[in-house]
């Protein structure tokens, strides 16, 4: 007789974790306040072939881009010999006027950057693909070194002194000693998922500033990536795909697992 975990495993795509619960039947819920701020797709790559210079008019007309402001990115070396430091441009930072959007982009990486909740996941993947298209036409990257999904979540509590563990569970561990309230917080902490594919995910969490006087906020900063490189070819798209797939249902999982009922009453609201 099957168990009914055989009966949840049916079906499963390769690209999901052993470890996941995979039930899709069951989708994930969605919150009515959902407390996302931000979400990011970036892909980091090697073997690039194209001009740097012709990365800053990488969006020139793309839909949705027909207006736009691009900045230079630079990054700082240190030459040791020397004991001098100097700036050199990295990459650029592509915004549209409404800031909701921003592309950022260097011949190492492109992300793409969505300020405030999206609609629905296949929106924010078109978005990303979107750039992703270009990018391979510009930069010609040979392979896929990373692929991550980040989602910056700021929750409001209705209460000016809290305690963080009656709204996240995955938080520091503060003696019993002592009291339980905090003024100030900040934790991270990276958690592998699956050790032979290299797919994990950076916890982050933090007091942020409340939306009202008398509230307090909480970010849960979860960065899931997968660094398990391939070859950008003619399956390059559908193996992208996949990756982002299962760092979405990574994710939603690690979400889940780390706020409290009382954070869900909250976002359901």
């Amino acid at each position: 007789m099957r168990s009914s975990e055989d009966a949840l495993d049916e079906g499963r795509p390769a690209w999901v974790p052993a470890w996941l619960p995979w039930d899709p039947s069951s989708p994930q819920e969605h919150y009515k306040s959902a407390p996302l701020v931000e979400a990011i797709i970036e892909v980091v790559v090697s073997g690039t072939e194209g001009e740097f210079a012709s990365l800053e008019t990488l969006l020139e007309g793309s839909d949705g881009w027909e207006e736009w402001n691009a900045e230079e990115v630079r990054g700082v070396t240190f030459n040791v010999s020397t004991d001098e430091a100097s700036a050199e441009a990295v990459g650029f930072a592509i915004t549209r006027p409404s800031g909701d959007r921003q592309v950022l982009v260097g011949m190492d990486r492109v992300a793409l950057s969505w300020r405030g909740e999206y609609e629905t996941w296949d929106d924010l993947v078109q978005a990303f693909l979107q750039v992703w298209e270009r990018y391979l036409l510009t930069a010609r990257p040979a392979r896929v070194e990373s692929v991550s999904t980040r989602f910056v979540n700021v929750i409001q509590v209705p209460q000016d002194h809290i305690e963080i563990t009656d709204y996240l569970r995955t938080t520091v561990d503060i003696s019993p000693r002592l009291p339980q309230g905090v003024a100030g917080l900040f934790m991270q902490v990276d958690v592998p998922l699956d050790v032979r594919r290299r797919l994990g995910v950076v916890v982050t969490s933090a007091l942020a500033a409340p939306e009202d006087p008398g509230h307090s906020a909480i970010a849960l900063d979860l960065d899931t990536y997968d660094r398990d490189p391939f070859v950008i070819n003619e399956r390059g798209g559908r193996v992208l795909l996949e990756r982002l797939a299962a760092l979405r249902s990574a994710k939603n999982f690690v979400f889940e697992a780390s706020i409290t009922d009382a954070t869900r009453e909250l976002i359901r609201r």
